[in-house]
């Protein structure tokens, strides 16, 4: 069980799969954002599997704020981030600088590429 949303400034982070499967030619991978108060203006996958990799800079669409809660769709390549996966189940962290600490959400993918 993970603890770390009820903190109340967590990121959430959740793969889009019915987005996913959804697409004609799968070559887009969109990520559900939430936080408390307002998202960060810079978000990159920098882990993959638990392997440090250089930052993918994500891009945010959708912005939205309601009752203090910030809302948004992350987007990357699919070629692009895919490329550091192996077979079966991976995790990538979504992650931002919060003044001189790292914070990052994990995402949980079992999709077959």
């Amino acid at each position: 069980m993970d603890l770390r949303a009820l903190s109340g400034e967590a990121l959430g982070a959740e793969f889009m799969l019915d987005d996913f499967l959804a697409q004609p030619k799968h070559d887009t991978f969109r990520i559900s954002l939430s936080k408390d108060g307002q998202l960060p203006a810079d978000l990159v996958i920098d882990n993959v599997n638990g392997k440090a990799i250089a930052p993918l800079k994500l891009s945010i669409k959708s912005p939205a704020t309601s009752d203090g809660r910030s809302t948004a769709v992350a987007e990357i390549s699919a070629k692009t981030l895919a490329k550091h996966f192996a077979r079966g189940i991976n995790r990538f962290e979504v992650a931002y600088q919060d003044g001189a600490e790292r914070r990052a959400a994990e995402v949980v993918m079992d999709v077959q590429m």
